[in-house]
């Protein structure tokens, strides 16, 4: 038994001397750390050059599609749409009841005229053969519209008072229910298709239509085949398709309302265009 121990002391004595490497595991453990967050920042810098190119990609691509609230990405247009008093602006459309023109002036008079009269499906304003209105008695149901805005924000919170219950909107949202949002687009639908909103007027609808929209194509083409800006919007439990013009911003077709041709015109005798604002289709 001593002989035992006094052997186990010898190679006690003999072995080199082990402490624990505390220092040692601590710098290990940082050195792990450092290169996971190395690999965590290379990761997260991926994500975001990745981000960045579908962002520009989607700018930029033949199919750009931006999200809701989009207006701010329509920019204003690029083709001179403003009038002068000499100007009347001429627009022939189809809603679905025949072939219509309006003539409108800054001065609120002009010309309403049935072109082309499909039977059985109602037709446009006034008599066949049209009839012509003076300074201020211009026939149209959309209501005051002068002092719309042409600056969207401003237009927004206008468009929110006119759809209130003693707003200037011939149909206050709460008058047919559902939330404010399906009132404010009915309101826009309207005024686009209105032959006395002002061209500047029409361009900044675009953007609250934008605005209030499920996504925005800012490269398509519409039902016609005519370069085209889709905006789509959901409301009333239905989906609305709106294209317009990408350069004067001007409705082209409104859900099935096609405006075949818009531009500046110098009588209301002549439908011959000095301004295009929309590629002209023909009825």
């Amino acid at each position: 038994m001593t002989d035992t121990r006094t052997l186990l002391e010898r190679a006690s004595d003999a072995a080199p001397e082990v402490r624990p490497d505390l220092e040692g595991v601590y710098e290990r453990r940082a050195r792990d750390a450092r290169v996971a967050r190395i690999r965590a920042g290379a990761v997260a810098g991926l994500i975001a050059i990745a981000g960045v190119a579908v962002g520009f990609n989607m700018l930029h691509s033949p199919s750009g599609t931006f999200n809701p609230g989009a207006g701010s990405a329509i920019g204003a247009p690029s083709r001179n749409i403003a009038l002068s008093p000499d100007d009347y602006y001429f627009q022939r459309f189809n809603g679905g009841w025949g072939t219509c023109a309006s003539w409108w002036a800054l001065d609120d008079s002009g010309r309403l005229d049935t072109i082309v009269h499909q039977a059985g499906a109602g037709n446009c304003w006034g008599p066949m053969g049209g009839q012509t209105y003076g300074p201020g008695h211009f026939d149209s149901d959309s209501g005051a519209v002068s002092d719309l805005s042409t600056d969207p924000e401003q237009l927004m919170a206008q468009l929110r008072d006119r759809v209130q219950p003693n707003g200037a909107s011939p149909e206050p949202y709460d008058d047919w229910g559902g939330p404010i949002e399906w009132g404010l687009i009915r309101s826009v639908g309207e005024l686009l298709e209105a032959p006395d909103v002002a061209p500047e007027q029409k361009a900044a609808l675009m953007v609250v239509a934008a605005e209030l929209s499920t996504s925005v194509d800012m490269n398509t083409r519409d039902p016609q085949g005519r370069p085209a800006v889709l905006v789509t919007l959901d409301s009333e439990h239905e989906t609305h398709r709106w294209w317009f013009d990408p350069q004067s911003h001007q409705p082209m077709d409104l859900d099935g309302f096609v405006v075949q041709a818009a531009g500046v015109v110098g009588t209301t005798d002549s439908a011959d265009l000095t301004r295009s604002f929309v590629p002209e289709v023909h009825p």
